[in-house]
């Protein structure tokens, strides 16, 4: 008798394998192999000024006694650095290649550069770190924060949702943040510092000018504010507070529409609309402070 012998079941089985193997070979596709990181070492002759451009970078810049400029650290083996000398400026370049995007990758970098040198760096989705660098200044972050310890003549920071510390005595010093806090120890000269959001906090600093700036946080200031002037200190919804040393003569006016005014030295307090206006000793520079909505205190040190 003839056997039938049915071919249903080899062919189910055939056809579960081949979709089991495309639907892996699919996943592999879909899901791009994990970048590798490669050690980095690089070294180029220094240029009197150095410009860094990086993405998803956490960029960390010393000075030292060298005449290279030295790139040290891992990148993912897809990421891209360019080091090369243009006139008088160094440039370096950094990016991430497709792979690294889509996994949100990140690197870190450390550049060592002569003590004398002008830095501008700037990164996107990276912080900034420089330090022992005595030639002016520009740093830039889009959504990390920036820490100086150094700085020549002039220093120009800015970040959009990230901090700013910084530790510097340069003659001129611009800070600028949308969303983050700001705070400066030592500063000498003349000093501005603007945040949207955020909280300014400034210690041991001796101005010769000073505009400090809040939209929505709190203006804390301690130092001597020098016969230079005039000095402005500012917030719509924030409290401000000067630690001023007692003996050096300022001539102060000071508002807030809803809140309060509290003149320590002189133990007076004022609410309201007042606007106070008095001398601690005689022939200062003229300071202002103004609020909106927060309270006003000035005291000794």
């Amino acid at each position: 008798m003839f056997k039938h012998t049915s071919i249903v079941s080899p062919l189910r089985t055939i056809c579960v394998v081949g979709t089991l193997v495309g639907t892996l070979a699919g996943a592999l596709l879909a899901c791009p192999t994990r970048a590798l990181a490669r050690p980095i070492q690089q070294s180029i002759p220094a240029k009197q000024a150095l410009d860094v451009q990086a993405v998803s970078t956490d960029i960390k810049i010393v000075g030292a006694q060298t005449d290279m400029i030295t790139v040290r650290g891992e990148l993912p083996d897809d990421w891209k650095l360019e080091l090369q000398n243009r006139g008088e400026r160094t440039q370096i370049d950094v990016s991430p290649g497709k792979r690294s995007r889509r996994s949100s990758r990140t690197a870190t970098l450390t550049i060592t550069v002569p003590l004398g040198s002008s830095v501008r760096a700037k990164t996107v989705s990276g912080d900034v770190d420089i330090s022992h660098v005595s030639g002016n200044l520009e740093l830039a972050s889009v959504s990390g924060d920036i820490r100086a310890g150094s700085g020549g003549a002039e220093a120009k920071l800015k970040t959009v949702s990230g901090d700013i510390l910084v530790a510097s005595n340069s003659a001129r010093l611009h800070v600028k943040s949308v969303s983050g806090d700001i705070e400066v120890t030592g500063a000498r000269g003349v000093f501005e510092a603007k945040t949207i959001s955020g909280e300014v906090h400034v210690s041991n600093a001796t101005l010769t000018r000073a505009d400090l700036t809040s939209t929505s946080g709190d203006v804390w200031f301690e130092g001597a504010l020098t016969l230079a002037g005039p000095h402005q200190f500012k917030s719509h919804s924030g409290d401000l507070e000067l630690v001023l040393q007692r003996g050096k003569p300022v001539d102060i006016s000071a508002s807030s529409r809803s809140g309060s005014v509290e003149d320590r030295f002189h133990k007076r307090h004022y609410k309201g609309r007042d606007t106070p206006r008095f001398s601690l000793g005689s022939g200062g520079p003229s300071v202002e402070l103004r609020t909106f909505s927060g309270d006003v205190t000035i005291r000794p040190h």
